[in-house]
């Protein structure tokens, strides 16, 4: 199982994120961080709080904090962060575009049921 700084430092560079950008979003979210303290996160030297563990993981867009970070099973019926980002680009969609997607799934779903 990957250390949970390992783990930190992985989302930062899937998110393509400094350390000086990090620290900067958690400085708009009302949390003051050195960047030491965030480089001894992720080099598990230091033990992140929760509060903290939160907000980084809303930086990095971790929207399955259990699959990320530990061996347990995970549940299914939580979206993971690829449909997280379907989800967010159709509630951007107009009623139009919403239309389109809701009558292609209907077709790939009826398609599939025929099978």
């Amino acid at each position: 199982m990957e250390k949970y700084g390992d783990v930190l430092k992985r989302l930062r560079k899937k998110s393509k994120l400094k350390v000086r950008d990090v620290i900067y979003e958690l400085n708009n979210m009302g949390i003051v961080l050195s960047p030491s303290a965030l480089y001894n996160y992720e080099n598990n030297t230091r033990a992140v709080g929760a509060d903290v563990l939160l907000a980084l993981c809303q930086i990095y867009k971790c929207t399955n904090i259990l699959g990320a970070f530990s061996d347990m099973p995970v549940d299914y019926s939580v979206p993971t962060d690829q449909e997280w980002e379907l989800i967010e680009k159709y509630r951007a969609l107009d009623s139009r575009g919403k239309s389109a997607v809701i009558d292609t799934l209907n077709r790939e779903f009826d398609y599939i049921e025929r099978k």
